[in-house]
């Protein structure tokens, strides 16, 4: 089984928990085959090799769980601890499906050097320094891989941008 996983973890704690609830028999039955589902999509999707296939099988188990959620409902489970559980995992595995993109980096080319721009949220960026500075003119951003809504930001801070490194 996956060791430090912390998605598995939780829905291995949760169907502990689960274990414990007392319904009416069809509904305890199907709140342990689903709690068991998630546990078991979790650890063959952590086992998949492929982005896509792991994704599918951390979706199935989101869809079990939130069958599990739905029983819940049903029985009228009032234990804030197995609720919030339950939360947290849906949580990971939603994490799991939809992971946070990766800053993107665009190398733009200036004349007389490169700056390696590291995007980090729309509104935001850095620039990294070359290893040896060249000369720079003052229209040195043509962006042309940004998209419309960031133009205006480069275009507004490259001004300050130019100012900031040392002409020949």
């Amino acid at each position: 089984m996956p060791k430090g996983f912390l998605t598995y973890d939780l829905a291995v704690a949760l169907y502990r928990h689960v274990e414990t609830i007392q319904a009416r028999a069809s509904l305890r039955d199907q709140l342990l085959r689903t709690s068991e589902s998630v546990v078991l999509n979790i650890a063959e999707g952590s086992g998949r090799i492929t982005r896509k296939d792991q994704a599918r099988f951390y979706a199935i188990a989101l869809g079990s769980l939130r069958e599990a959620q739905a029983v819940f409902d049903l029985v009228g489970l009032q234990d804030k601890q197995v609720l919030k559980l339950a939360d947290h995992v849906a949580a990971c595995l939603y994490r799991l499906i939809h992971p946070k993109p990766k800053p993107s980096t665009v190398t733009e080319s200036f004349p007389g050097a490169q700056y390696r721009l590291l995007l980090k949220a729309p509104t935001d960026f850095q620039v990294s320094k070359p290893r040896a500075w060249a000369s720079c003119s003052s229209n040195f951003l043509e962006c042309k891989e940004v998209d419309k809504a960031r133009q205006s930001l480069w275009e507004e801070r490259s001004l300050k941008l130019s100012q900031s490194f040392p002409q020949k």
